[in-house]
């Protein structure tokens, strides 16, 4: 009577039987041919496997430097109040500000707090601080005053607006 094997997977994922001594255990190897293989965490000089569905391991979570200095305040604009007040705001001004000062008519898609309100909920919240403005005029004054495209962080002041 001749030995039978073991059942394995080939390279394509089809069952095959295999000599026992062949059956290959290394850490890669799949039990089912739809699992992904163990991949090593993407840390330089890490060599611990990463977590299912992520590039690194749970020593090293991903690097989030860009969430880390953002401001807690951030979840405010997550609020239910927040939304009715963008929504009312787009809807009673629909054009940038910014390009009306200039003379030009250019559709708004930003809510902008004229005095940035760094957390203070009164100033978030009063709906006179706020002025609808395009992607590009809120990206510029944005970077201006938190100190985007390599620029100081500086305040605005009223004379600015």
């Amino acid at each position: 009577m001749r030995s039978m094997g073991a059942l394995g997977y080939d390279d394509q994922g089809a069952i095959s039987r295999t000599n026992s001594a062949t059956v290959n255990q290394s850490p890669t190897a799949t039990s089912r041919p739809n699992q992904k293989a163990k991949r090593l965490c993407t840390k330089p000089g890490c060599n611990a496997y990463a977590l299912t569905n992520r590039s690194r391991c749970a020593a090293h979570p991903p690097h989030r430097e860009y969430d880390s200095k953002r401001p807690e305040y951030r979840a405010l604009y997550t609020t239910i109040g927040w939304s009715d007040m963008k929504r009312n705001q787009l809807r009673s001004h629909p054009l940038c500000a910014e390009h009306g000062r200039k003379g030009r008519v250019v559709a708004g898609s930003q809510v902008d707090h004229i005095i940035p309100h760094k957390g203070d909920l009164a100033l978030f919240f009063d709906p006179s601080n706020l002025q609808t403005l395009c992607a590009s005029c809120h990206s510029r004054k944005t970077a201006r005053e938190d100190g985007g495209f390599g620029h100081a962080a500086r305040i605005a002041t009223n004379s600015e607006n």
